[in-house]
């Protein structure tokens, strides 16, 4: 309204830049939003360059030719301690056949993390620059597990796996 009764005005100029602006950035947000599907019958590996909490990169590709179980956790979460047993149940059970697990922390707080993983056996990598977004952002609670076959390709995705130990024996 302030084109139609103050055309030219200094103020509806500002209001007009400010309200084109901001419809920019939505459609900017929007886009980086859209889900990016994962198809796990076609799909290799999406490389996640990670350090760990001693500063050390891995990388997800470096694994090739082991089963990896890539998981996504955050430690924050109350239900932490029984699911870190759980996986430490597989990592005992399966990695001398040649299981890999590659954890990758969705946790704020970095330090709570690095205090969390210190006795941790497996791969445990710290995401603050949102690059694992292309596995996660289709999930809608944690942890979200994938299987990655000796060939670094994806054979499971979350709502594929339905008994991990078996599914996890079948590919070794």
């Amino acid at each position: 309204s302030w084109d139609t009764y103050y055309p030219n005005s200094e103020r509806g100029k500002n209001l007009h830049n400010i309200t084109i602006k901001g419809m920019r950035d939505n459609r900017i947000a929007d886009a980086n939003k859209k889900n990016i599907q994962i198809n796990a019958e076609e799909t290799g590996v999406i490389d996640l360059p990670l350090r760990d909490n001693e500063g050390r990169m891995h990388h997800l590709t470096d694994l090739k030719g082991k089963v990896v179980l890539l998981n996504f956790h955050a430690f924050s979460l109350p239900n932490s301690p029984e699911y870190i047993m759980q996986m430490r149940e597989l990592y005992d059970k399966y990695h001398t056949k040649g299981l890999e697990i590659y954890m990758v922390s969705l946790d704020d707080n970095e330090h709570f993390w690095k205090e969390s993983v210190a006795n941790l056996p497996w791969i445990n990598v710290y995401d603050n620059t949102g690059i694992s977004e292309a596995y996660t952002s289709t999930a809608t609670t944690t942890p979200i597990i994938y299987l990655i076959d000796r060939n670094n390709t994806v054979v499971r995705n979350p709502a594929q796996i339905k008994n991990l130990p078996k599914e996890i024996e079948a590919l070794l």
